[in-house]
């Protein structure tokens, strides 16, 4: 379900023979095989592919839509200036609790450790009222990202002069900017169609927010398909894979040299190594690889 075949238009079904693949004869599976590769090899892939296929005893053509076999990872952004805190919109009655109806702002709900931030004089309950003598202020509860689009305006290079209430007093305070972190949204990520499986790479705010170290690596599952081979072998959301099998995992490119290793040796198990809180799991997976080309048949 989801996949190419199920999505033609006629879709592709049980008991269907497929005759053959982008014009090409299919006689038996070994064909299937060597052009369903030659497709995916193709660079760039082609939008749709043309499917012969017959049905009880009717000839049929259909459009399959190939899948990328890898996610492509979306382009660097430029590094824009930033301001290491997390903030809450302070709109009037809010304002007028705190003390003062007009001193509506941003209210600091953290300031990152390892920041700029966190060696200035900002500190949590600060209420950010001006950037460089400018008015800044929401409207409205979404307006929580108004104050770092305005410093994403500056330099990295800037200093930044700003103004904010601390127990109803204002305080100008000088701080240096920094360049923005990667955001998990925005994080890398890798999608594996043979474990149904889809990672990311870890990102400060997870670190920041779970409490990891540096000495803390790997990825990060970021979903799993119903069934598939990650989700039965008890892979959960948010897992951190640190090792597979004999691989350590560090980062999102040692995940994909890892599970291209296993793609290849194809073993009769596999051996996640996970953390998952703040303890360590093993689960074990037991894949039904798919067929490959016999390479002396084929030749």
């Amino acid at each position: 379900p989801g996949g190419g075949a199920s999505l033609a238009k006629p879709p592709l079904g049980r008991d269907d023979v497929i005759k053959k693949v982008a014009g090409v004869k299919i006689d038996d599976l070994n064909g299937f095989i060597e052009q369903y590769e030659v497709i995916m090899d193709s660079d760039p892939l082609p939008e749709y592919v043309l499917i012969n296929f017959e049905r009880t005893g009717r000839k049929y053509l259909t459009l399959l839509k190939p899948k990328p076999e890898k996610d492509r990872d979306p382009p660097p952004e430029l590094s824009k200036a930033w301001v290491g805190v997390a903030l809450q919109p302070v709109l009037g009655d809010l304002a007028e609790h705190l003390g003062d109806k007009q001193t509506t702002g941003f209210w600091i709900t953290r300031v990152y450790p390892n920041t700029l931030a966190a060696e200035s004089d900002l500190i949590v309950g600060d209420i950010i009222t001006h950037l460089n003598g400018k008015r800044i202020k929401p409207t409205r509860s979404e307006d929580v990202g108004r104050f770092q689009r305005a410093v994403k305006k500056l330099d990295v290079e800037d200093k930044a002069e700003i103004r904010v209430v601390r127990t109803r007093e204002p305080l100008t305070i000088s701080l240096q900017l920094e360049s923005t972190r990667v955001r998990p949204d925005e994080a890398r990520r890798d999608h594996n169609r043979d474990f149904d499986m889809r990672v990311r790479e870890v990102t400060f705010f997870d670190r920041v927010d779970k409490r990891w170290d540096d000495e803390v690596k790997g990825v990060i599952v970021l979903s799993l398909e119903s069934a598939g081979w990650a989700d039965l072998g008890g892979i959960r959301f948010g897992d951190l894979i640190q090792r597979i099998d004999d691989y350590p995992v560090t980062d999102l490119d040692s995940y994909r040299q890892a599970m291209e290793r296993i793609t290849e040796a194809e073993p009769e198990r596999v051996v996640f190594y996970l953390l998952r809180g703040v303890r360590t799991r093993f689960q074990y997976i037991e894949p039904e690889w798919n067929p490959r080309v016999d390479e002396k048949e084929s030749k």
